[in-house]
């Protein structure tokens, strides 16, 4: 019997990774017969502008709080309210989360008031960010022994097992696999050089921006930049400075369904990330290799677990960029690689998808 999921956590118009990993499993549950509600947040700077009206998802936008101590934006009530209005026409079989704070306490509490189990599908940026603190780890530590579940990863394992008494609760996972029926080859023009897609928040230095902002000037590229955040001012100084307004085109945040297009209009990717920035693996590698277009990566990126699986499947799709050689030559060497074999990677979907579903069936 297929299942009512609510999810409280990241999921569009909230930018990033778990948020676009989520949209995509949860397609494609929907097409199998799950019946799925969302209860997500809007964030200033770090959200989609244009949404598809999805009536399946309650969103808790940005709000004005009244001043009061001690102060806080209220998102926790604010949330909760969101979820009962949900659950008056909704019945849901699980409770799931895929972000601790602040959508894990909300989904703790409902779990066990409504006497429902609960998945913790974490990201990475939640758990890194908060492991090394003593109070934090409490906290995880009673979130976890409540969940029925908990989805981790390569990078995160480790560190969810020793928080967890439980270990038999533990799934390691894949933490995205796309789907090629939409991330493939497609056939549109390559109207650009290259894509730097991501967050500007506060560790946007450590992307590499300056140093590609110098090779297209170099090499006189045409860039598209699709990113968004408290900082992006920052971005634009940088390329008014090196007078590139000419070279790169700067779009917002787009809903998750648009990023194939995106990506299949470019001939390679930027995905850069120097020493100090969060020890993730970001979701543009993996749709940038499932749309056959290659990604510019640096010595840190190449060192993952993750990168590892993904060079075996794709070893013509990443270039380490070390020297100071023209880029342009490269973009046009890596572009013009063969058509992919789909059948691999609709069996690696598929294993995705099949154990997603046997962890639902589980519980």
């Amino acid at each position: 019997m297929n299942k009512n999921i609510l999810l409280i956590g990241k999921y569009p118009p909230v930018q990033g990774g778990i948020a676009a990993k989520t949209y995509w499993l949860y397609e494609q549950l929907k097409t199998i017969g799950y019946n799925i509600r969302i209860v997500t947040t809007e964030i200033k700077n770090y959200s989609i502008r244009d949404v598809p009206e999805d009536k399946s998802v309650s969103i808790v936008g940005t709000k004005e709080i009244p001043w009061h101590l001690p102060y806080s934006d209220l998102i926790y009530d604010r949330l909760l309210n969101k979820c009962l209005d949900v659950i008056k026409d909704f019945t849901p079989d699980i409770i799931e989360t895929n972000y601790l704070w602040p959508f894990c306490s909300v989904a703790s509490y409902l779990a066990e008031k409504l006497s429902k189990p609960l998945i913790i599908r974490h990201a990475c940026s939640d758990i890194l960010k908060f492991h090394t603190s003593i109070e934090f780890k409490n906290i995880m530590k009673r979130y976890f022994e409540q969940a029925s579940v908990i989805v981790t990863n390569n990078t995160c394992q480790e560190i969810v097992m020793e928080l967890c008494s439980d270990k038999t609760k533990v799934r390691l996972m894949d933490r995205y696999v796309p789907d090629p029926d939409y991330f493939h080859a497609m056939k549109y023009t390559k109207q650009y050089d290259i894509l730097f897609a991501g967050k500007i928040n506060y560790h946007w230095k450590l992307k590499g921006i300056s140093h590609l902002l110098e090779h297209i000037k170099t090499n006189n590229l045409h860039a598209l930049f699709l990113c968004d955040g408290n900082y992006i001012e920052d971005i634009y100084s940088l390329i008014r400075e090196k007078r590139l307004d000419n070279n790169i085109e700067i779009i917002k945040f787009v809903h998750p369904s648009e990023m194939p297009e995106i990506i299949s209009k470019c001939k390679s990717v930027w995905c850069w990330e120097e020493e100090g920035s969060i020890d993730d693996f970001s979701n543009i590698i993996w749709e940038a290799c499932y749309c056959n277009v290659a990604c510019f990566i640096n010595e840190r990126v190449e060192k993952t677990t993750t990168f590892k699986k993904l060079k075996e499947s794709f070893p013509e799709k990443f270039l380490v960029f070390r020297e100071e050689g023209s880029m342009k030559y490269y973009i046009d060497e890596i572009g013009h690689s063969n058509r992919l074999n789909l059948e691999p990677l609709t069996k690696e979907f598929k294993k995705y998808i099949d154990r997603n579903i046997s962890i639902y069936n589980s519980i």
